[in-house]
């Protein structure tokens, strides 16, 4: 028998088994404000004291392309259909 065969096998059993018991393996209630091609057209151009001066936060939805850990930040790039950017995020311990 071949192992990858037997391992698909597995798997399409798990998800028939997760679904009989009335669980949605991939559920769409994630909502998103804006895409990654908005944040660039509406903050591209801002310099980074600009953009701490933002008032407003988002929800945002992508791939997560990489991650980095650079010290006290995490630098992330975010994929999604309208474009990728990259994303500081500050560690204030």
């Amino acid at each position: 028998m071949d192992e990858s065969s037997r391992l698909l096998r597995e798997i399409k059993k798990k998800v028939q088994d997760l679904r009989a018991r009335g669980l949605n393996l991939y559920p769409s209630g994630f909502r998103r404000d804006i895409t990654v091609g908005e944040v660039i057209d509406r903050f591209g151009r801002l310099d980074g004291a600009e953009l701490e001066q933002v008032p407003e936060s988002f929800t945002l939805a992508g791939r997560g392309m990489a991650i980095r850990d650079v010290g006290k930040a995490v630098v992330i790039h975010i994929k999604d259909g309208t474009g990728t950017l990259q994303a500081l995020s500050r560690i204030h311990i």
